[in-house]
């Protein structure tokens, strides 16, 4: 809780520790807790800044000023909803004002995808004898082949690798959820590759690290930078889209969906707990998306009038 005191208002700290325990005792996860500690927290903030010296004071014009003044609309809204409910049922407001939170639906950007050229070009940026490539290569493949997370492959450990079962097992940072992939002969290949001719020699337990004297785990923002390099290295014009290994694994999706495999099988291969995400995948179908489209109709009335040059529409 130190780090909670430096930051929050003092006439507010009691009530933030109290909706800590109060998460706590929800046996949240960690990066939930987290998120709507830090959320609360600026919200407090915002709250002493406007003059506001006791929870009390609290209104709905107060929240609906909190929300227009927000720049990250759709992470403020739950932890808002909740904090509001928490001092509903803890006597610090007499209303419950949870509800009056504007709701605003997060808005899902079309997946960034490369095409079977674009990723033939980026795999033959990899110089094969280079030990960073080598090193780098394995990284692709296991975003590009097994669809996992950056978070995951930086934290991979030694011990996750099975090459007698052929098997990567690994529990999930972002959901904190077992995973379970197999080691498909061609990411094999490259992690043995790399962990038996480049990898240095230490007790650190991570499989990806940096290859200098001190060697140490490789960070998420260095396999971003590297994935990137190689692909402008290509030659690829990237345009808008992504180009980490996140652009990887929706490539492996879109390759699976192309293949007819079923959303709820691509979910699971890319750890996606939630059930609701396959309807995302329907982005990467078009095909599937073509047949619903419907025809045209032809004009009538009197469109089909100006259509045929015997009348004139309004301006």
């Amino acid at each position: 809780m130190e780090k909670l005191e430096k930051v929050c208002p003092s006439q507010f700290q009691e009530t933030l520790e109290d909706f800590v325990a109060f998460l706590q005792a929800k046996e949240l996860r960690e990066s939930t807790i987290f998120l709507q500690t830090k959320v609360i927290t600026s919200t407090l903030l915002k709250l002493d800044s406007y003059g506001i010296m006791q929870i009390g004071q609290i209104t709905p014009s107060l929240i609906y000023r909190l929300y227009e003044d927000t720049s990250d609309k759709h992470n403020f809204v739950y932890p808002m909803r909740s904090f509001l409910r928490f001092l509903y049922h803890s006597g610090d407001l007499s209303r419950d004002y949870s509800h009056i939170v504007p709701a605003r639906k997060k808005r899902y950007p079309t997946p960034s995808v490369y095409s079977d050229l674009e990723i033939e070009n980026f795999l033959a940026t990899f110089d094969r004898s280079s030990p960073v490539d080598i090193r780098d290569y394995a990284i692709s493949m296991l975003a590009l082949r097994l669809g996992m997370r950056t978070s995951d492959i930086v934290a991979l450990k030694l011990n996750n690798l099975d090459f007698n079962k052929m098997k990567i097992s690994f529990t999930q940072i972002k959901t904190e959820v077992p995973q379970c992939l197999e080691l498909v002969p061609e990411v094999r290949i490259a992690l043995q590759d790399y962990i038996v001719n480049i990898r240095p020699n230490t007790d650190i337990q991570n499989v990806f690290l940096t290859l200098t004297n001190s060697p140490s785990p490789l960070s998420a923002q260095t396999v971003y930078c590297r994935i990137k390099k190689h692909l402008l290295t290509s030659g690829i014009d990237i345009g808008n889209r992504k180009c980490g290994a996140h652009a990887l694994r929706m490539t492996l999706a879109s390759e699976l969906i192309s293949e007819k495999v079923p959303y709820d099988v691509v979910r699971k291969i890319l750890g996606h707990e939630d059930a609701k995400t396959a309807k995302h995948y329907i982005q990467f179908d078009i095909d599937a998306l073509r047949c619903c489209a419907i025809p045209v109709p032809p004009p009538s009335g009197r469109l089909y009038q100006y259509f045929a040059g015997k009348e004139e529409l309004p301006l």
